[in-house]
């Protein structure tokens, strides 16, 4: 009996499930809720000690087993497995790969291989050889699935034949080792079990899985095991199984509820052609182990293999098509062995009408008829469509030949009509030329002084005349080039020639506008001779073309390189620049006549510049490309490169190539403008009027990217000394430009590059310190829309060019005139009474941004009269201005700076109270923002000439006999 244990708070121990002495003298006892200890060497009942308790690992203990090494491996409920090692304690799960937690039985083989007994889920075989680690042991599962009698285990016990026997709540069964062992290594896909139940002897089938242990052995070798109704004993010994298989009978064939029994000597069944589904029943008398019997069937001309199906008895078959078929039946006994077939059935099943052979060859008969019927009908189909189809050719052919004739017609014409634009534009030119010859001959007759000598503003103007005259000329040129080159009519008069030489000289002229545009030029060229055969005329409208261009699209601090080199048999003349480049889609169409790219109107030009150059070098036996790349946001690289290609000639003598070897020593000239110069050289002048100075006229700054336009525009504002002049190239500058010295008008032109003058007049309007500034847009844009969209964005005026510079003078006129009578409307007239500033008002309103501006300013001061903190700052902050252009436009609006304003205000409302005998003078002092009393007092003597005292005394007196007129007193002269 165990003794009455005491472990820590329990008095006693929960139903005990399995207890162990291991090979150290301690001992184990297993719980259905804990795992208690006693040491080795202690016989007291206060040496036991609670090693796991309820949530713990160790809890709930059923089975104990020790190995040679000390391990103890304990198998728990739910829990898993539990080694003992060492002094640690190791779990093995469901999550590390065991099939269930519910460990019943632990059995160690002589190879010392652990078969693990599960309560639901069959045999585990856990390998401890070769490793320590409890998660990396091999561990195999052998289900009923797999051949075991049952998946519920309650002991598993050897015997001396190899075999492991287990207990289960279904009977006794056992299964030899060395299958298990072949089942583990892949050799077998199932394992044989043999059972035994009641039909064996055993008064009850149902193990006591309670009971622990739940079987042992004797020392006789006999297996005992506790049942629900005693206990059964097996001598392995006696357990033979060396009888033969038994014989195999056929009992019946089932098809739905027809019946077919098997009588003496009927060996056919018949079937029906409906009849396709059937069952047939077979059994194998014997009255030795009938339960470990196992079957096997085959319905030859159904079945490919044989059909095991263990100990069912009926072999069931489906959808059977039509036919004679044979069924045969072996058995198994329980040592394996397989009876041979024997009481064959041969079953007939009947076929439908459609499925005989008659029926089928009927069908291949009709089929043969239908397609031979088809095949004729599709020939004669075949044939009509051969005839329609040659009517539909021969209408198409006859429609082909009128529209060739037609197309023919119209190309035709087309030549015809592009022989008289042709000849249009040859008239054409040629008529410019006589009136142009007449313009330039007089301009040079002036300009040389023919008719007396000229002033300077005289001689400028004429310059510009000029200069325009004779690009006009250029383009009338380039026209009649045009004309002559789709005529056939250009003959070049080829003459041999230095190409470095020749392009040094050419290009001197470009020297100065580039210094002019502050681009950097330079000058590349071989310091040998590059022979080539050249037209100099011609040659020189190419050159000349390429390198206009790239002034043109080229920006201030940018840089052009004119370069010659030989390339194989080929010279090179290639032209590179720093502007934005070209774009891909117009790089396609950049030789064709008449075409002009995306950046035309700021650029502007006829689009038959580059088509006549590509003609001429085509014309020289050479050919002209580009290449360009576009600048990306982040400022990346961009660009174009002009290349022509001229073939080579022989040096005078026929000697060739004699400079080749010297090609490295290049001869490189550089042209530039100094970094540091600003603005345009041709109109640079000493006293700019956009620097400040003690000029007090009113200042119009002109914004255009043509240097003539603005020299042109100077020359007309500045006659007479009526307008100072300040000039912007393009939209950026302009804004630099206008927070610098805020001009008093802006006239601007729309296309510009970089930001065109919608963008300026935008940014202009968006600035509270400019929002005010008048402009003026100046535009070769005359639609509709493009007026309506500048003057939608707050445009004064809209001018459209070609313009008269007097109507554009008068404009500007009539705004700076309107500004002045704004600012003597409310100057402030010292022979007006004061106006009560509880309800401002200015009569007509002029529905300008000045207008809003004047009623901001008022509105706010009405508002901050009685603050005495309110001053200047506050009052450029309240209405979004900075001091500097708060005190420009009130000055230049009102005629008083912002605080003799202010304080003008705070008199004018001082009087208007004391008028109405508000209070005090010194509470009206205050009540108008003084801080002090005899301020106040100062202030109004010196602006009515008296004192509040003496001022308000006869406005009370009229105020009590009513004959006051309420009008404020003079300021004082």
């Amino acid at each position: 009996m165990a003794p009455r244990l005491r472990a820590g708070q329990d008095e006693y121990l929960d139903p005990v499930q399995a207890i162990h002495e291991d090979a150290a003298g301690r001992v184990w006892v297993g719980s259905l809720g804990s795992l208690y200890l006693r040491p080795s060497g202690c016989r007291s009942s206060d040496c036991w000690r609670v090693v796991g308790r309820r949530g713990d690992v160790q809890a709930s203990v059923r089975v104990f087993h020790e190995q040679a090494d000390g391990t103890l491996w304990m198998g728990m409920r739910g829990r898993g497995l539990l080694r003992f090692r060492g002094g640690r304690f190791d779990t093995l799960s469901v999550a590390d790969g065991l099939p269930s937690g519910q460990i019943r039985a632990i059995y160690e083989d002589p190879r010392g291989v652990l078969w693990i007994g599960t309560e639901d889920a069959g045999l585990v075989r856990l390998d401890p050889r070769g490793t320590s680690d409890l998660r990396a042991m091999p561990l195999t599962t052998m289900r009923a699935a797999d051949g075991l009698f049952d998946d519920g285990i309650h002991q598993i016990l050897p015997d001396d034949d190899g075999r492991l026997w287990m207990n289960t709540n279904h009977g006794v069964f056992w299964v030899e080792r060395e299958a298990l062992e072949a089942f583990t290594r892949g050799d077998v896909s199932r394992v044989r079990s043999v059972s035994y139940t009641e039909r064996d002897g055993m008064r009850s089938r149902e193990g006591n899985g309670g009971m622990q242990p739940a079987g042992m052995r004797d020392t006789e070798g006999r297996l005992w095991f506790p049942t629900q109704d005693g206990v059964a004993v097996f001598d392995p010994t006696e357990m033979t199984l060396d009888t033969p298989p038994p014989g195999v009978l056929i009992e019946q064939l089932m098809a739905g509820t027809e019946r077919y029994p098997r009588r003496a000597g009927a060996a056919l069944v018949e079937l029906r052609a409906d009849t396709r589904d059937f069952e047939i029943e077979y059994t194998a008398p014997s009255f030795v182990d009938p339960a470990n019997l196992r079957f096997a069937y085959r319905l030859d001309g159904f079945d490919e293999n044989w059909v095991e199906v263990g100990a069912r008895r009926t072999a069931f078959y489906t959808n059977v098509p039509p036919g004679t078929y044979t069924f045969w039946v072996r058995v198994q006994n329980a040592s394996g062995d397989w009876s041979e077939p024997s009481a064959p059935l041969t079953v007939t099943v009947a076929p439908f009408f459609y499925e005989t052979i008659w029926f089928l060859a009927l069908c291949l008969v009709g089929l043969g008829l239908t397609l031979a019927g088809g095949y004729r009908a599709r020939v004669r189909h075949l044939k009509q469509r051969e005839v329609d189809l040659g009517a539909v050719v021969a209408e198409r052919t006859e429609a082909l030949r009128a529209e060739k004739e037609k197309t023919e017609a119209q190309a035709t014409k087309l030549l015809e009509l592009d022989a008289a634009k042709s000849r249009f534009f040859a008239n054409v030119s040629h008529e410019f030329r006589t009136p142009l010859t007449l313009t330039l001959g007089p301009l040079e007759d002036l300009r040389a002084g023919a008719y007396g000598v000229q002033s300077p503003g005289s001689i400028r103007q004429l310059d510009l005349a000029l200069r325009n005259s004779r690009r006009l000329l250029r383009l009338v040129g380039q026209l009649l080039d045009v004309a002559r080159i789709e005529a056939g009519a250009v003959r070049l008069n080829l003459q041999r020639g230095d190409l470095g030489a020749y392009v040094r000289t050419l290009s001197q002229p470009f020297v100065a506008a580039a210094e002019r545009n502050r681009v950097r030029f330079t000058i590349d060229v071989p310091p040998t001779p590059v022979w080539v055969l050249l037209d100099v005329d011609q040659l020189d409208k190419v050159v000349a073309n390429l390198l206009s261009n790239a002034l043109k699209f080229t920006p201030a601090g940018g840089a052009i390189t004119l370069t010659v080199s030989r390339d194989g048999t080929n010279a090179l003349v290639a032209v590179r620049d720093t502007g934005s480049g070209i774009a891909p889609e117009t790089r396609a169409h950049l030789f064709e006549r008449f075409f002009q790219g995306e950046k035309s109107e700021m650029q502007p030009g006829t689009g038959i510049g580059l088509a006549l150059a590509k003609d001429l070098a085509e014309l020289h036996g050479g050919t002209l490309d580009v290449e360009s790349e576009v600048g990306e946001p982040d400022g990346g690289p961009s660009g174009s490169v002009f290349t022509l290609r001229l073939p080579l000639a022989d040096p005078p003598g026929g000697l060739s190539g004699d400079g080749e070897a010297a090609e490295a020593a290049r001869v490189v000239t550089h042209v530039a403008a100094p970094p540091d110069l600003q603005g345009d050289v041709s109109e640079a002048r000493p006293d700019d009027p956009d620097e400040p100075s003690g000029d007090d006229r009113t200042t119009v700054l002109v914004v255009d990217d043509n240097a003539d336009i603005r020299a042109y525009l100077r020359s007309h504002l500045e006659r007479e000394g009526r307008y100072r002049v300040a000039e912007a190239e393009d939209g950026e500058d302009a804004l630099a430009a206008v927070r610098r010295r805020l001009p008093d008008l802006v006239v601007s032109d729309v296309m510009m590059p970089r930001l065109d003058g919608f963008g300026l007049l935008a940014a202009l309007r968006a600035n509270p310190e400019t929002d005010f500034v008048p402009v003026v847009l100046l535009t070769a844009r005359a639609e509709a829309e493009d007026r309506l969209a500048g003057l939608g964005l707050g445009a004064d005026d809209y001018v459209t060019k070609p313009f008269d510079a007097h109507e554009l003078t008068q404009r500007v006129d009539n705004l700076i005139a309107m500004r002045r009578r704004l600012r003597e409307r409310y100057s402030g007239a010292p022979d007006e009474p004061p106006v009560s500033t509880d309800a401002p008002s200015h009569g007509s309103r002029l529905g300008t941004a000045d207008q809003a501006f004047v009623d901001a300013v008022e509105a706010v001061v009405a508002d901050h009269l009685s603050d005495e903190t309110f001053d200047v700052g506050a009052l450029a902050e309240a209405v979004a201005q900075s001091r500097s252009t708060l005190h420009r436009r009130l000055s230049d609006l009102v005629g008083e700076a912002p605080s003799a304003y202010l304080r003008r205000r705070r008199l004018e409302r001082g009087a208007d109270l004391l008028r109405q005998r508000a209070g005090t003078v010194s509470e009206v002092a205050y009540a108008v923002g003084f801080k002090s009393v005899s301020h106040f007092s100062s202030s109004f003597g010196r602006h009515f000439g008296q004192t509040p005292t003496v001022w308000a005394e006869p406005h009370a007196a009229a105020a009590q006999t009513g004959e006051t007129d309420g009008r404020a007193p003079r300021a004082a002269e």
